[in-house]
């Protein structure tokens, strides 16, 4: 009979480096991952029936709920929002694949 501990090696977070800032990110439960996947849906439906203000609008509520699970870690780190306001294309591209990869987001 096997036996399986499905939280054996589990982080419920993760770590990154932004400007010289440090960020923790924690994973979101199940329910949250259901919450993000029918956000993207519903962006992808107003895409495509061309409702440019509703894909404003859902998105700021996927981008609220993602930055919901970043703190920042130390007292002079500013909010995630504020320094992703002042980062690069390129550091953008890098912060979003990471957010798509560590969440599962497809």
């Amino acid at each position: 009979m096997s036996n399986y501990n499905l939280s054996d090696n589990v982080q419920d977070s993760f770590t990154f480096d932004l400007q010289g800032h440090k960020y923790e990110v924690r994973y979101p439960i199940t329910e949250e991952v259901e919450n993000i996947q029918q956000l993207y849906a519903q962006i992808e439906e107003a895409a495509n029936n061309k409702d440019v203000e509703e894909v404003k609008r859902l998105s700021k509520q996927l981008e609220d709920l993602l930055y919901g699970f970043i703190t920042p870690q130390g007292e002079n780190t500013p909010p995630i929002q504020k320094a992703l306001s002042k980062a690069n294309v390129p550091t953008m591209r890098n912060f979003n694949k990471m957010i798509r990869t560590e969440l599962a987001i497809q």
